[in-house]
């Protein structure tokens, strides 16, 4: 049926799905749908898992947008999560969704799942240390977060310090958080103090609350999109190195950010090249994992030997020093605004731009040196492939390397 109406006409890709899953339930092979339908068997799997998955299915079937093979594979991962499944339904049920509205929905979601995966790991430690969890809902309104906490005298207390106190106990202070905070559950009977005021209490009026509690929320939804941005940069970077065969532009664009990070000395590599966090990113962004990725003098060990590949290999550690030090600082513009951050990170993102990576809207807002509201609805530029740079873009990067 598929091979036939494609002779006539080409299928949507609604009717490409259907036909394929129709002939899943009949009885025909992976194998032999891929063939007839020209894609791939994890293609068809994909299809067969959503079609046959009852809320999988029901956010699909509900929207008119034409759903790619990748996404459904990606769907599949949220058949045990409503929420999910309803936010990234929402994006593709709008009338203007693409599927880079779509992918970035789906990124998100991703993002959450692997933040909540890191807090129950956490807990798991905590737990296992004998510590006290408990959840926020549980904790009476003197209870204070360990950070904000000062001696009678105004002296900070640290984490370590409060550690014995018999008040402390680790929370989840947002669902989306991925890791537990200590908090004391009462600081004036501990003998503690906030800032400001004594014995825990910190005479702000409700309004000062609320406001303070929404100016967190919208940091919180800014740090999401940044973490969920910055596993696809990295992505991106990962299939860039990898890449066998590039254009000559975009290799000598390579050798010009390297060359500009060697020896106009500006980006940070004598202080940062060989530090753990440096490390745990040049991994992933040469495809290292588990063994192979700890031990860094065996790096070049494991990659190609292939010569023409060191401009990759190359940038790939220069951009590992990049990546560590653009971290969530860059994005912000209110008290927590680090231009010494963000104004090297826009540099950074202006070189990834000009080589055919497509800046998220919290990404592009660091590059133009503009405010982000995380609240209000922005476009994003999910195309995650590395293109061929023209010879101008190179240029212009190669300037914002050496700048």
């Amino acid at each position: 049926m598929i091979t036939t109406a494609q002779h006539r006409k080409s299928l949507t890709r609604s009717e490409m799905t259907a036909a394929m899953f129709s002939a899943a339930e009949a009885g025909a092979q992976v194998g032999r749908i891929a063939k007839a339908a020209g894609v791939r068997q994890k293609d068809v799997m994909a299809v067969v898992k959503v079609k046959g998955n009852e809320a999988l299915n029901g956010a699909v079937a509900g929207t008119a947008y034409a759903w790619t093979f990748d996404q459904l594979a990606a769907l599949g991962d949220f058949a045990d999560d409503p929420k999910a499944l309803e936010a990234i339904k929402e994006a593709a049920a709008n009338e203007d969704a693409d599927a880079e509205d779509v992918d970035w929905a789906i990124r998100i979601e991703q993002t959450k799942r692997e933040k909540r995966r890191k807090a129950e790991a956490h807990r798991a430690e905590l737990e296992k240390a004998r510590q006290r969890v408990r959840d926020m809902a549980e904790l009476s309104e003197r209870a204070t977060p360990v950070w904000r906490l000062r001696t009678p005298d105004g002296q900070r207390i640290t984490a370590e310090e409060h550690a014995d106190c018999n008040g402390q106990v680790w929370v989840l202070e947002e669902g989306d958080d991925d890791q537990y905070k200590p908090y004391c559950t009462s600081p004036a009977l501990y003998g503690h103090a906030e800032p400001g005021s004594p014995m825990g209490r910190n005479g702000k009026t409700t309004a000062e609350m609320e406001a303070e509690k929404s100016a967190r929320a919208a940091v919180k939804k800014g740090n999401l999109e940044w973490d969920a941005a910055q596993t696809r940069r990295r992505q991106w970077l990962a299939d860039l190195v990898k890449r066998r065969n590039l254009p000559k532009e975009t290799v000598n664009a390579l050798v010009g950010h390297v060359n500009a990070a060697l020896l106009g000395g500006g980006w940070g590599l004598c202080d940062d090249l060989n530090k753990e966090p440096t490390t745990e990113i040049l991994a992933i962004l040469l495809g290292l994992t588990g063994d192979k990725a700890k031990d860094r003098v065996g790096f070049p060990e494991h990659v190609a030997k292939d010569p023409r590949r060191a401009p990759q290999l190359q940038f790939a550690a220069v951009a590992a020093v990049r990546e560590k030090s653009a971290s969530r600082a860059a994005w912000r513009t209110d008290g927590q605004r680090c231009d010494w951050v963000r104004q090297p990170t826009a540099q950074w993102f202006a070189i990834l731009e000009a080589l055919g990576y497509q800046l998220t809207p919290i990404e592009r807002a660091v590059k133009d040196g503009e405010p982000y509201d995380p609240h209000k609805k922005q476009r994003a530029a999910i195309t995650a492939s590395a293109k061929p740079v023209a010879d101008q873009a190179a240029a212009d990067a190669q300037t914002a390397a050496a700048a």
